[in-house]
């Protein structure tokens, strides 16, 4: 049960604030939403046919949604490339709202990138240090 208490938590938060961090950056919440879904149903998909077991599944979720929201300091809404403003839009925004939108596509990107970096580093040590604590 702790497992389970542990995803949902953990899952619930990330949904709100994706959802709520979203609807201030143009972003429209459902589609976020929907992308969250997605990538849920996704890893728990996988996860299951890989034969892992539901509690590691769990656990595991808990974990990616803890360190989306610690590489993206709360913001969970920059892990997705949603709704890209076109050339012309862009240029057609005052100076101010350029250098924004820049700022969180950069933002966007450190995020992006550091998440993979760091789930990449984390997932060769777990299987190269023969570690069993998500089994």
């Amino acid at each position: 049960m702790l497992p389970f208490i542990a995803f949902a938590v953990t899952w619930a938060v990330y949904v709100c604030l994706a959802v709520v961090k979203s609807r201030g950056n143009r972003v429209d919440g459902a589609a976020v939403l929907g992308a969250v879904l997605l990538a849920t149903v996704t890893f728990f998909v996988r996860a299951l046919v890989a034969g892992t077991s539901l509690d590691s599944v769990f656990y595991g979720a808990a974990l990616l949604s803890v360190l989306i929201l610690a590489v993206t300091l709360g913001d969970p809404s920059l892990m997705f490339d949603i709704h890209q403003m076109k050339g012309k839009q862009f240029r057609r925004l005052p100076k101010a709202e350029q250098a924004k939108v820049r700022a969180r596509d950069r933002r966007s990107g450190i995020a992006q990138l550091s998440f993979l970096v760091i789930v990449v580093v984390a997932s060769s040590l777990y299987v190269s240090l023969d570690w069993t604590f998500l089994n």
